[in-house]
Order: structure tokens, then C-alpha cells, then sequence
């Protein structure tokens, strides 16, 4: 093997058999040696780069495709809404935009969604089981709806009526 010097070195060095080495000599082999060391870490930095991209896509957790032609919809109200009821005055229970959660039955989170100003709702879920958590707005007790368990059928959208109790009384 050659004993490679720095540039700066003008003398001349021996190889393994003790024969003399010209300084330009020298110069190629430097080169020589570190574009090779070079070519080598390129192809050792480019194989480690593409199994990390492969492990992390092999990784990943899989999901299913939400489909389309299945899930729940239906319409959110509050109520009462008259701040006395009378009898024989009506006092329909009225739509209402509401944020709603819905979670797997162990509690995890599946996907959340607000009615729009009709209070009216629809998404698209995979068949099985859920409930379907409403939320009260943010440090508010009222207005209140309780939850709902309800089952998705495959090809099917499940009807849900959720109503808020505003309090009023």
C-alpha cells in the first residue's frame, strides 16, 4: 500500500517495495484514493437513505379508506328556546350549529365535524360501531346533549337526531 503524503510535502516517499514516488504521482493517488473513498460513502449514504425510506414507509400505520356510501347524518336542535313555555303556545326546539365528536367505543377519537347553520350534518364513516360525543361549548356547562351510541351499516348512512338542552327553563 502507498504511504500518501500532503500536498505540501515535496519530497519524495516510498511505496512498500521502497521504490520512489514523484510528488505528482503522489498527488494522483491522494486524489485517486479519496474520490474512490468518496464514491464509496456517496453509495453507502444513498443505500442507508433509501432503507430508511423504505422503513419508515413499511412502518407507517396502515389506514383504510374512509368510504363514501357509508357513515351517519342527521340534524342537530336546542331547546327549549322561550324563555317561558305557556300551554297552548308552541315553542319548537330550533337548529343549532354544533361541534361534534365522533369515538370508537374504547374511547378513541375518530373524526370530529360542526353542523352547519341548519344544524344539519352528514359524514362519511367506515360500518361498525361509535358513539357520538356533543360538545358544549368551552368552559360552558349548558347547553348540554348527551351522547349517543349508534352502529353504521355498510352502504348505509345512519339517522341521528342529537338535541341540546340550552338550559332555559
Amino acid at each position: 500500500m502507498f504511504r500518501i503524503c500532503s500536498v505540501a510535502d515535496m519530497s519524495l516517499r516510498a511505496d512498500a517495495g521502497g521504490e520512489a514516488i514523484p510528488l505528482q504521482a503522489r498527488r494522483l493517488l491522494r486524489y485517486a484514493r479519496s474520490d474512490s473513498i468518496r464514491g464509496v460513502c456517496n453509495r453507502a449514504f444513498r443505500i442507508l437513505l433509501s432503507l430508511l425510506v423504505f422503513l419508515l414507509t413499511a412502518c407507517a400505520p396502515w389506514t383504510a379508506p374512509t368510504p363514501t356510501d357509508s357513515g351517519i347524518e342527521g340534524q342537530v336542535f336546542i331547546g327549549p328556546t322561550c324563555p317561558v313555555v305557556q300551554a297552548g303556545t308552541e315553542c319548537p326546539d330550533q337548529p343549532y350549529q354544533a361541534v361534534l365528536t365522533v369515538n370508537s367505543l374504547n374511547g378513541q377519537k375518530v373524526t370530529g365535524f360542526q353542523s352547519d347553520e341548519e344544524g344539519r350534518f352528514r359524514v362519511a364513516l367506515a360500518p361498525g360501531e361509535y358513539i357520538l360525543h356533543p360538545e358544549s361549548p368551552e368552559g360552558m356547562p349548558l347547553p348540554f346533549a348527551a351522547e349517543q351510541a349508534f352502529t353504521v351499516l355498510p352502504g348505509q348512512f345512519t339517522h341521528i337526531v342529537v338535541t341540546y338542552d340550552s338550559g332555559i327553563r
